[in-house]
This record gives structure tokens, sequence and C-alpha cells, in this order.
């Protein structure tokens, strides 16, 4: 939450930028009609495990960088603890998969970039490093395969290269080769079949993916950075609002500002969990979007109080949010 923790990240993640803009730029001078996809891992952006110092802008790369948008997801099947090399995930007492990580992905990349196929070209949901499941299902394998592709996914991958070209096992896969897709041909068999109905079913599939997100979570790269509470306080949200049945979306202050009114009119409800942080612009983006008759429901007791680095707004500057609903962290 410092000011130089800020400026250390915000400057790691335009210097990331500007690297991979410059790929970009070089590849499509040599090839003009070139697709760019960058394999960003989901869990770097929206999860309370990791920092945001790791210099990963996804909005930026998202919208500006990439033609393809990218991914590298891990939803997880009910997997036997002995092969886990983590400990038991707290989805486990209530869900049978891990399906938030990989929705709430898929849903933040196309509501940024609606128009971009998304590409997720390193699919974990077979199998990871940290986990195997020998007794996987085949439910299991269309259950993930049609949540991925109905929340906008175009294309997966899902690959386990455990060998060298001689056919001999790697050493890091000596231990973990069982359990891997190399070792179920009933998973695989599952997966080519689910890719096919998939396929069958396109537009359909499609359509319901482009079904209009009309609530949106206020996505903020600086209160992500700055604020503790924010991706704890967006992952209960996310959950609590997806069992309404309505399709969900984000929205950034970019997108709040540079909308044309018809297109605000679209998500009529915004959320905004414990943004703490965040600029004064995207104060002025969240007042043009209250102008324009969308509603705002605050979530947590400290939102939208600082700027970026920390310092306490003008309350003058929150007049037009007198009449927003405020629900507390404990109620969260």
């Amino acid at each position: 939450g410092s000011a130089p923790w800020y400026d250390w990240c915000r400057f790691n993640m335009d210097r990331v930028n500007e690297w991979f803009m410059f790929l970009t730029t070089e590849i499509k001078q040599h090839d003009p009609q070139a697709k760019c996809s960058i394999k960003l891992i989901s869990k770097l952006n929206i999860s309370t495990e990791f920092e945001k110092d790791n210099g990963l802008d996804f909005e930026t790369l998202t919208t500006d960088v990439q033609d393809v948008s990218g991914g590298d997801t891990d939803p997880e099947p009910p997997c036997d603890d002995s092969f886990r090399t983590q400990r038991r995930p707290e989805w486990r007492d209530t869900y049978a998969l891990d399906w938030e990580g990989q929705s709430i992905y898929y849903d933040f990349l196309k509501s940024l970039a609606p128009q971009k196929l998304l590409f997720d070209s390193e699919y974990h949901a077979l199998s990871t490093v940290s986990w195997r499941f020998p007794a996987m299902g085949e439910d299991y394998v269309r259950t993930v395969l049609w949540l991925a592709h109905l929340h906008g996914l175009g294309m997966n991958k899902s690959w386990y290269l455990p060998r060298f070209k001689d056919g001999s096992v790697t050493r890091r896969s000596e231990s973990d080769i069982y359990g891997s897709t190399a070792t179920q041909p009933l998973v695989l068999d599952a997966y080519s079949r689910t890719m096919k109905e998939l396929n069958a079913y396109a537009p359909e599939v499609v359509a319901l993916a482009k079904a209009p997100k009309s609530v949106r979570f206020f996505y903020s790269t600086d209160a992500a950075i700055q604020s503790p509470s924010y991706h704890k306080t967006m992952l209960k949200a996310y959950e609590a609002a997806y069992f309404l049945s309505v399709p969900l979306g984000f929205a950034t202050e970019r997108m709040l500002a540079t909308a044309e009114p018809a297109q605000l009119k679209e998500y009529p409800l915004l959320i905004v969990p414990s943004a703490t942080h965040v600029k004064d612009s995207a104060m002025a983006a969240l007042k043009r979007y209250v102008q324009s008759g969308g509603k705002v429901v605050l979530l947590g007791e400290s939102s939208l109080l600082l700027d970026e680095y920390g310092r306490e707004r003008d309350k003058d500057m929150l007049a037009f949010l007198k009449d927003a609903p405020h629900i507390g962290a404990e109620e969260t």
C-alpha cells in the first residue's frame, strides 16, 4: 500500500508492456498477418496468492498487445491428497471441482477484448505440476471443458511432454508420469469426444458465451497493486453473484471512460469490491458511469477512499455515490 511499492509495481508493468509491444511490432514488420498471443498464467491476475510485482499488466497486454487473448489456467478435479504437492484446497469442502479460477479469468479476458479469440495454450485441467488424479472420471473432463468454452474459450491445448525423443522418460517425469494424460486413455477419449461435441454445437456455444454481461465488477490495476483485500473480496463477490445465473463481466477505468453512452447502458450494475486505492481519473470514470444511469454497489468499508499512492481522497469527490448501496466487508 505504500507509494514506493506502487511505483515499483507500475514500473515493472510499464517495462514489460514495452517489451511485448516491441516483440509484436518486430514480428509484424516481417509478417503483417501474424497473430500474436501471450501465454498469461491466469492465477497471476485475480488471485490471493501472488503480489502484483510480476510486471504483468493484464489489461494492457490483452487490449493493446495481443491479437489472440492467451491463457494458462489450471482448473482442478477432486484428486486424492496423496497425489498433491500442496495442501488441500478450501474449495474441496463445497464444490466438485475448482471452477472459479478458470471462469473468472475467461470472463475477464472476454470483457476486455470480446471480439478477440481466446486461446488457452497450456490448459491444465487434466494434470499439472502440483497434482495428479489417476482416478479422473469422464464426467469431470466433459464438465470442465463445457464450462470453459461456455465462458468464451475458443481454443485449448492440453499437452504433456514426459519423454525425450528416444522415448525415455525425463527425470522430472519419473515420479509423476503415473496419473498423467500419458497413462489415462479414458481421459483422452473423453477429451476428444467432448471437443467434437463442442465443435458440433459451436454456434450455440458461442452465442451463450456472448450473452450480455449486465453485471460487472470494477477492475482497477491500481487497486490490484495496492489493496490487500481487493482480490479476496473480488473472488468472494464473484462466487456469490455467479449462482444468480446472470452472466458476469468486468469493467475497467479505461472502459468506463471511453465507452459510448449506449455501451455503458449494457451493464447497468457495477460492483466495486474493496478497491481502496484508485486514481482520480478512475473516480471521474465512475462518476460518468453513474451519470449515464448506472448503479454502483460498494463492497468493503474503505472502497475508493484513497488515491493510488495511499493519500486520502477529498470527500467531495465521493458525493456522487451518496446513494450507492454499501456492503461491509464482514457481509461479503
